[in-house]
């Protein structure tokens, strides 16, 4: 066993709590004295009710646990409250917190070195909390009403504490650069909400759950100049709409853009947005190319989620979206884009949907991470002519994503395997050559690969050094051992990642068994290759 002396070494200290994980440093706070005053700061940094519940169980007496709590109580930089999800610890944190608040001043925070602050709560007094952690230290917080529906409006006392939280929020979050309020739709009916973004100059970062798009806040948010990051996932509870699946985006279908298309229109003009660089949007295909249509900033990257459950989503909507995102061609760095449309067989178009549908994106030359998911119930038409034109147009890309059979819509429809029966993809060969042409590239993936074929003479194919995760959706080979080989020549850096799907075993075992190969020493690949 170790000294005191060597643990009192702050860094040899500082090795061994960043090793642990946070739920082992309270339990290792009880092994002695010495080990509960060294660890005990590295405890406070990042506090939740779990860790509560643990400093304060063998403190009985009111002010001997205020006082404890006031002791460390600067240490604090990051809290988390979930009254929604941790159940099982929520008596133990109430009566912790109840005794704690009670001898503290409402004005001020208890935790007067507090960065960032997260609470989900299950019911409407449970953000009655969050007085008692505001302060102008506070650099990042979240609110989310994981427990709360549509109707928390109807009850008086409910608003009540929304207003005087927002209320507080505004007169003592004086430095706040992030803020985010998920599962909290009803917000967009209320006055002070807009008073709250106004008045807040810091705010660099806003997730409003959709909340954007109501006229009240939307303007607001236009009025800012400093929002370099906004996230607005429109949910279909948001608009009272009954939705069967529960975990997939808004459907067109059920909700009417009729009226986030004329709050675009009436809110967002050329001077609206001049700072942002983020943009994060989960609504309707229509609704995103109107917004993006409008802005002039420099957009660095395009987080984009758009579905239609009912039906195929119209090509004139895809090449007007695709054409607004092209007008950021000189700053966009990062693009991700999800489309999923019906996975009804009998709802196919004339053609297979194609990668030249979506070939306008490379005017955008500075792109280093392209993440492409088309859920459809036809093919996706992506083939070896197509990777010349990326690598020719795309010189600093570092991920390439492009999957047209995700696993969401196996979980979600109730799916067992997949539709795709032509392996219309790439073989490992032309894979491999078009990453050797990309020199940042660092992550590949493609719903299908065939590893098929001869894989034998590798001679045409330079090796490359750096690291590659290559990863595989759905595909076929015939010999482990060979594949696993060729890639040892061709690229030794790589690693084989197999997407999680529920489709058939087979190849998703097999590529395994690559991974398992490539992991061995060479000296035991030979043997391996004779079993």
């Amino acid at each position: 066993m170790m000294e005191s002396s060597a643990l009192q070494q702050p860094d040899t200290l500082h090795i061994i709590c960043g090793f642990l994980p946070s739920g082992s440093l309270p339990k290792l706070a009880r092994v002695s004295r010495t080990l509960h005053h060294l660890v005990l700061p590295y405890i406070w940094k990042k506090l939740d009710q779990r860790t509560i519940a643990c400093l304060t169980r063998e403190i009985r007496l009111t002010q001997q646990l205020t006082g404890h709590f006031k002791l460390h109580a600067s240490l604090v930089r990051d809290f988390t409250l979930d009254f929604y999800r941790e159940r099982r610890f929520r008596q133990s944190l109430i009566s912790a917190l109840n005794e704690i608040v009670a001898y503290s001043s409402p004005t001020e925070s208890v935790l007067p070195n507090l960065r960032r602050f997260r609470i989900c709560a299950s019911e409407a007094v449970d953000l009655t909390y969050t007085h008692y952690f505001l302060g102008p230290s506070l650099y990042h917080l979240e609110i989310g009403c994981g427990g709360f529906n549509n109707q928390i409006m109807d009850d008086g006392y409910s608003e009540k504490v929304i207003n005087e939280l927002l209320l507080a929020i505004r007169e003592r979050c004086t430095s706040l650069h992030t803020l985010s309020f998920g599962g909290m739709p009803w917000l967009r009916d209320l006055p002070e909400m807009e008073r709250l973004l106004d008045s807040l100059p810091t705010v660099t970062t806003y997730y409003g759950d959709g909340v954007a798009l109501s006229p009240r806040i939307l303007t607001a948010l236009c009025r800012s100049t400093n929002i370099r990051r906004l996230k607005m996932h429109i949910l279909p509870s948001q608009y009272d709409v009954f939705d069967p699946w529960g975990d997939l985006p808004l459907d067109g279908v059920y909700t009417d853009a009729a009226p986030l298309l004329e709050s675009i229109e009436r809110s967002v003009s050329d001077r609206s947005f001049l700072s942002m660089r983020h943009i994060d949007l989960n609504c309707d295909v229509v609704v995103a190319s109107t917004f993006l249509g409008r802005l002039r900033s420099n957009l660095q990257s395009v987080t984009l989620h758009c579905s239609n459950r009912r039906s195929l989503i119209p090509q004139q909507d895809i090449h007007g979206l695709l054409q607004n995102i092209t007008r950021f061609s000189h700053s966009l760095q990062d693009m991700d884009l999800t489309f999923i449309e019906s996975s009804d067989p009998l709802l196919r178009r004339s053609q297979p949907v194609s990668w030249q549908t979506f070939a306008p994106l490379l005017q955008c030359s500075e792109i280093q991470r392209f993440n492409l998911v088309y859920d459809t119930s036809d093919d996706f038409d992506f083939s070896r002519s197509y990777l010349s034109d990326i690598t020719r147009s795309w010189r600093n890309l570092e991920s390439f994503v492009l999957d047209w059979d995700p696993p969401a819509r196996h979980r979600t429809k109730g799916v067992h395997h997949t539709g795709l029966h032509d392996p219309r993809g790439l073989h490992l060969r032309d894979l491999l050559l078009f990453a050797s042409n990309c020199p940042r590239l660092h992550t590949l993936l493609v719903s299908w690969l065939d590893a098929s074929g001869n894989l034998e003479d590798p001679k045409d194919l330079p090796t490359v050094a750096w690291p590659l995760m290559l990863g595989v959706g759905y595909g076929q080979m015939e010999s482990v051992p060979d594949v696993a080989a060729f890639l040892r020549k061709v690229r030794p850096g790589v690693r084989v990642e197999c997407r999680p799907s529920y489709g058939l075993e087979g190849p998703r075992i097999a590529w395994r068994k690559v991974q398992e190969l490539l992991d061995m020493p060479s000296s035991m690949l030979s043997g391996a290759r004779l079993a």
